[in-house]
C-alpha cells in the first residue's frame, strides 16, 4: 500500500513544486485545492464503497441450514481522472507533462482496505442480509505518514431469487465513512513562495522553508445499489448499478516554519487576517479546506469463485459522471 499512496502525494508534489519557479498568489493556491477537491468530492464516495461490493447478489438467512454468514478481507483501488490532475498542477504554475507517464494514462490510484463481514437476515420475515466493514492502516516512517480508517455498513433486500437461467437480484442502502490523513516530508523542494501583495497590507510574500506536504481527506456517504449474480458450478458472475451522496471535506498545504516578507514572523493580526481570507495558518503552515458534496453514480460487476466454504472475488467499478475507474479482489470465507 505504502507505492500506492505514494503515487497520489507525487500529483501534488509536483503541483506545488513550481512555486520556486513562478510564485503563486493567494487566490491561484487556493483555487488549485478547490477545485481538485470538487473533482475528489465526486471520487472518494466510490472509493468508500469498497468492502462489502462481494459477487453474491444476496447470501441468504442466518437460520437456515447451513446457516448463512461470510467473513473476509477486501482490497482495491479507485483513481482520481487525469483531466482533474492536469487543472490540479497548471493551477499550480506547473507543466503537467512533468507528471509520470502512467499517471497522464490511468490517473491517480487511491486505495482501500477492510476487513468485511456480512450475515444473513433474520426475526424480519424478508429476505435480506446485512454487511458491516473496517478497515485502518497507519504508517509513521521518516517522510511519509498515514493515518487511514474506513468503516461501513449496508442492508440488501433480495428481490428475486435466482432460478434455472434468471439471476438473483437485490438492491440495497448504506452508509460509509473514510479518513485519511498524509504527510510527506520535503515534498516541496527547499523553499516556497507565495506572493501576496494587495492581499495583506505590510505582507509581499510568505515563505516555507523545506516544507511538508499534507492532505486530509474526509468523506461522509450514503450509496444505493442495486446488484444481479448468477451461480452455475463454482463461477457466479454480477452486475451492478450504483449512485453515492458524498459529503466530502479536503485540506491541504504545506507545514514547515511559516514567514513573511523574506524572514519575518507572522504577527497574530497576519495570522487573523489570512484566516479571514479562508485559510489554515498557524506558525508551522499554510492550507486551505473545502467542504463539498456531490453525486457519483458508477456501474460495477465482476466474477466469483466458489470452492466449497471459500470464495475469491474479482471486481471492477468505472464513475459514470467522474471517469474514475477501480478494482477490488476479495477472499472470504463463506457458508
Amino acid at each position: 500500500m505504502k507505492k500506492i499512496v505514494v503515487c497520489i502525494v507525487i500529483l501534488a508534489a509536483v503541483a506545488v513544486s513550481g512555486f520556486s519557479q513562478t510564485p503563486p498568489d493567494l487566490n491561484e493556491y487556493k483555487k488549485g485545492i478547490t477545485d481538485f477537491a470538487d473533482d475528489l468530492a465526486r471520487v472518494l464516495p466510490m472509493n468508500s464503497t469498497i468492502g462489502l461490493n462481494w459477487n453474491d447478489a444476496y447470501i441468504g438467512q442466518l437460520f437456515d441450514v447451513p446457516p448463512h454468514f461470510g467473513v473476509g478481507l477486501t482490497g482495491g483501488f479507485t483513481t482520481v481522472p487525469y483531466d482533474s490532475v492536469k487543472s490540479l498542477v497548471e493551477a499550480m504554475g506547473s507543466n503537467a507533462d512533468s507528471l509520470p507517464s502512467f499517471i497522464q494514462s490511468y490517473g491517480i490510484p487511491i486505495p482501500a482496505a477492510a476487513i468485511d463481514a456480512r450475515i444473513g437476515g433474520f426475526a424480519l420475515p424478508i429476505p435480506f442480509d446485512i454487511g458491516f466493514k473496517l478497515g485502518y492502516f497507519k504508517m509513521d516512517g521518516d517522510d511519509l505518514k498515514i493515518n487511514y480508517i474506513l468503516t461501513g455498513f449496508d442492508f440488501r433486500y433480495c428481490v428475486l431469487e435466482q432460478e434455472f437461467f434468471i439471476p438473483k437480484v437485490s438492491v440495497g442502502a448504506g452508509f460509509n465513512y473514510m479518513k485519511t490523513k498524509i504527510t510527506v516530508g520535503n515534498a516541496l523542494g527547499d523553499d516556497i513562495e507565495i506572493n501576496t501583495t494587495g492581499y495583506i497590507p505590510g505582507i509581499t510574500s510568505l515563505e516555507l522553508s523545506s516544507p511538508d506536504l499534507y492532505m486530509d481527506l474526509t468523506t461522509k456517504v450514503l450509496d444505493f445499489k442495486a446488484q444481479a449474480s448468477w451461480k452455475a458450478l463454482i463461477f457466479e458472475p454480477s452486475v451492478g448499478f450504483g449512485m453515492s451522496y458524498g459529503i466530502t471535506s479536503v485540506s491541504a498545504g504545506a507545514e514547515s516554519t511559516l514567514t513573511k516578507n523574506g524572514g519575518t514572523a507572522l504577527a497574530l493580526s497576519d495570522k487573523q487576517a489570512l484566516s479571514f481570507l479562508g485559510f489554515d495558518v498557524d506558525d508551522t503552515s499554510i492550507g486551505h479546506t473545502r467542504k463539498t458534496s456531490a453525486f457519483a453514480y458508477r456501474i460495477f460487476g465482476g466474477m466469483g469463485f466458489n470452492m466449497v466454504v471459500v470464495r475469491l472475488d474479482l471486481g471492477a467499478m468505472y464513475g459514470l459522471n467522474t471517469g474514475s475507474w477501480g478494482a477490488t479482489v476479495n477472499f472470504r470465507f463463506q457458508l
